[in-house]
């Protein structure tokens, strides 16, 4: 819609009236009562008012070819979107199917919420024998056993029986498990009792796979991975807050992804500035939980105690994949501000932004995050940008 501003020439001036006629044959409308000077000088100012209208028009169109256009679609439990720059505007419908397709294919082989997937099919076996698994089950079940390597058992996959003993799996609860019963489930917790061989995979009795920590992540990745193979060099993928980009939103314009306060959902803290490749996910405790006897428990249980993650309130990673961000994300809301920032040492490109469970809101940004992350100017002073001293 074109509205009327600086830019459009207001008319004035002239003798044009516009009069209904009497008599047959006539139009309805024509010019009546005007000289042939004022006609030309009518004429030559609906010429110029004419031009500018283009103008303005071919300027709001140019804006919006620009843009980037976006479809979105459920799957995976959650909202997904594939996001394209104006260049891939009529492609758009047939990049979503691929997208679609890939994500439809990946919850068929990794939902624990289907009884014939893979995953669920290597519960039942467990104990008993091996499966055959997929490439992509595969490889997310080595990438698992890396990522816990990695936050030194802070990302365990095989944590399904404590958060399912917690209920956040298909059955509530209403009060806090017995210490025997955590202590019990724990044995069935080690992601480095993960077996893979060849096409199959094996998991002792008793054991069990939870991937919401990873995914999601994967999921993207192999998505970006069809639109690269699609020839698309400017995009992005979300999947329930996981997103990674491709190239530029515009020319010269990166992606910005929002991040919300946790305490205030509504509420942005500031913006992320994501460069070509990289991808951005955050692990809180503000969207999933339970409460049992008035006190709210957080979704996200430590592996190594058996017990909900207390005192963060979020964790936002940006790495150089969406499983890496997917994976630290959750690593690092265990781990904690200080712990998390040691294992980072060892995760070259990838930063992350702490937001500690108090109040007021503190920002702990490691140095990398500081330069991607624009905070909204009332949480400025929030900013505390991690060193070696702040460590200690």
């Amino acid at each position: 819609m074109l509205a009327a501003g600086p830019s459009v020439a207001r008319l004035g001036g002239g003798k044009l009236r516009l009069g209904r006629t009497a008599g047959p044959g006539i139009p309805g409308f024509v010019l009546t009562a005007i000289s042939r000077r004022a006609l030309g000088h009518c004429l030559r100012t609906w010429s110029r008012l004419y031009r500018i209208l283009f103008l303005v028009a071919m300027g709001a169109c140019s804006r919006e070819s620009t843009e980037p256009v976006t479809r979105s679609f459920a799957s995976m439990g959650t909202q997904a979107s594939v996001t394209v720059a104006a260049e891939y505007r009529d492609r758009l419908p047939e990049l979503t199917e691929a997208v679609h397709e890939v994500l439809r294919r990946l919850e068929d082989q990794l939902s624990t919420y289907r009884s014939d997937s893979e995953i669920s099919r290597l519960a039942a076996a467990a104990g008993r024998f091996p499966i055959s698994v997929s490439a992509d089950t595969r490889r997310i079940l080595e990438l698992a056993r890396r990522y816990g390597e990695l936050s030194r058992g802070a990302f365990d996959v095989t944590v399904a029986p404590l958060v399912q003993l917690w209920g956040f799996g298909r059955r509530a609860r209403h009060s806090v498990p017995d210490p025997e019963v955590i202590e019990d489930r724990l044995r069935l917790v080690n992601f480095r009792s993960i077996e893979l061989q060849g096409g199959s995979a094996f998991l002792p009795a008793g054991m069990s796979l939870d991937l919401g920590g990873i995914g999601k992540g994967f999921a993207v990745d192999k998505a970006v991975e069809v639109l690269r193979r699609s020839g698309v060099r400017a995009a992005m993928v979300d999947l329930g807050g996981n997103i990674r980009v491709l190239g530029q939103a515009e020319p010269g314009t990166s992606w910005t992804i929002g991040i919300r306060n946790p305490f205030e959902s509504e509420r942005v803290l500031g913006v992320i500035k994501l460069p070509d490749g990289m991808a951005v996910a955050t692990s809180g405790n503000y969207e999933r939980f339970v409460e049992i006897g008035g006190r709210r428990y957080s979704h996200i249980i430590d592996p190594r105690t058996g017990y909900p993650v207390e005192g963060m309130a979020g964790v936002t990673v940006v790495s150089p994949d969406a499983t890496g961000s997917d994976a630290l994300s959750t690593a690092l809301f265990v781990l904690g501000v200080e712990s998390g920032f040691e294992v980072l040492k060892d995760v070259p490109g990838t930063e992350a932004l702490f937001i500690r469970d108090r109040d007021p809101v503190e920002l702990w940004l490691t140095p990398g995050m500081a330069t991607l992350f624009t905070a909204v100017p009332e949480y400025e002073p929030a900013i505390r940008v991690l060193s070696a001293e702040a460590r200690k």
